[in-house]
């Protein structure tokens, strides 16, 4: 902290590793919403060089990209050299990845990037639609999310909740954002320091008279009285399992409608943060979920994205009389 000074300015340079959880993993991700758009934050200036997405670590005419003192006081003949080690050893590629070319290693790049998420903005008129709904009820004190998923349009809409206590206990690198999308509408914050269920399945029951919401899926780990609750008011829910075999295929068909430029999300800054926090797991089957202990930061929307549209395909299967791969573990 440098709020004694007048005019504070802090420095600070390194480079890429492996540790996600870090707090030099954190704060590139936030370094990259500012750079993107996500976040507003004008006290910030930051420069990353790395590589792209989709260019080939090992290809030279690439490695200028990460490396601003190409010529000057690093050579081409080092990395040439470096790349022989790194090709034998895991251990060298690894330290080639993250000391010479700046790329974060340990997982995946960026699941979907920000260019194609923000080509997916587009707004509809879904009064009166058929939908299904993703319910990710975190624990008391944190974000919930509620998604419904219009088949007809793959229009996805996202409300998220969080009590105003945490909204303003919130000091990290995000809490201005936080603060600026409760005040524009994005972020529900609701009274007290501990989740408002009451109000949640208020909010719920007004969109099912708005809305043609035919099922509910939510985290049974989470289930509260509130599912309970809103049952009694008419609507069908279900448990939708958190593991590889319930989460993978939905994951996949976003990540399919997205790249297709098919979903319509509407621009919905809250989600579009944590989808940049997005990191993957995947399973020796190839199966793949979103992390939620390794993420940098929140995913609760996304995920109820993913459950809203798994919903969405196990009706959809069942409708067409296919054996389907839901599971509820």
């Amino acid at each position: 902290s440098m709020g004694a000074r007048r005019q504070p300015l802090l420095f600070t340079i390194t480079t890429a590793g492996f540790n996600r959880e870090s707090a030099c993993y954190r704060h590139r991700g936030y370094c990259t919403n500012v750079l993107t758009g996500a976040i507003k934050d004008d006290a910030l200036f930051s420069v990353i060089y790395t590589l792209d997405d989709g260019d080939d670590w090992m290809d030279e005419k690439v490695w200028a990209k990460a490396n601003p003192n190409w010529g000057v006081s690093v050579y081409p003949r080092k990395l040439q050299q470096a790349l022989t080690e790194a090709k034998e050893y895991t251990s060298k590629e690894v330290e080639f990845k993250t000391k010479l070319l700046n790329v974060w290693t340990d997982t995946e790049q960026t699941w979907i990037s920000d260019n194609i998420w923000k080509q997916c903005d587009a707004d509809d008129d879904l009064d009166g639609e058929y939908c299904f709904g993703g319910l990710d009820l975190a624990s008391t004190g944190d974000f919930c999310a509620f998604t419904l998923y219009f088949p007809a349009m793959h229009a996805v809409r996202t409300w998220y909740f969080l009590p105003e206590e945490s909204v303003k206990k919130r000091n990290d690198a995000a809490g201005q954002a936080i603060r600026e999308w409760v005040a524009k509408g994005h972020i529900i914050a609701t009274e007290g320091n501990v989740t408002d269920y009451a109000f949640i399945k208020a909010k719920i029951c007004e969109l099912a008279t708005k809305y043609d919401i035919k099922d509910i899926a939510f985290d049974r780990f989470n289930a509260s009285q509130l599912v309970i609750e809103l049952q009694n008011e008419g609507l069908t829910m279900f448990p939708f399992g958190q593991g590889f075999v319930s989460m993978s295929t939905p994951t996949k068909e976003l990540e399919r409608l997205v790249k297709d430029g098919k979903l319509r999300h509407a621009g919905n800054p809250v989600t579009r943060w944590m989808m940049s926090n997005i990191l993957l797991r995947t399973d020796p089957a190839g199966n793949i979920k979103i992390d939620k202990g390794k993420s940098g930061d929140k995913v609760d929307g996304p995920v109820s994205i993913v459950m809203a549209l798994g919903t969405a395909m196990q009706s959809a299967s069942k409708e067409n009389n296919n054996e389907f791969w839901f599971v509820t573990l």
